[in-house]
């Protein structure tokens, strides 16, 4: 959804989908007819060498220079809080990790 034309309203209609899917309770029926050790798998591939490989070059690229003696700026510090607790716990605890850190910085 972040390559679309309009990313907002992508994200939308994916959640209305999803939301389509529960509510019908059609996730039992879709269960049954695709193995869910393939589903784990094709998200993991997706996940770590499409969307992470694509995510932080963008991240990367849009930090600027850094001014400071150790050869970094707090912008790393932000990507590699977020890119580390992310890939320990979970997305939604680096986003809130990522965003403390840019608070302790003011960012």
């Amino acid at each position: 959804t972040a390559t679309a034309p309009n990313p907002l309203r992508s994200s939308v209609i994916m959640m209305l989908i999803m939301a389509a899917i529960l509510l019908f309770k059609l996730l039992p029926t879709i269960g049954k007819y695709v193995h869910s050790a393939s589903i784990a798998g094709f998200l993991f591939v997706l996940g770590t060498f499409v969307t992470f490989a694509s995510n932080i070059q963008g991240a990367i690229a849009t930090v600027p220079a850094a001014n400071g003696p150790f050869g970094f700026s707090p912008w790393g510090m932000v990507i590699g809080a977020t890119v580390l607790v992310s890939a320990k716990w979970n997305p939604f605890f680096g986003l809130l990790a990522g965003v403390l850190i840019k608070m302790i910085f003011s960012l």
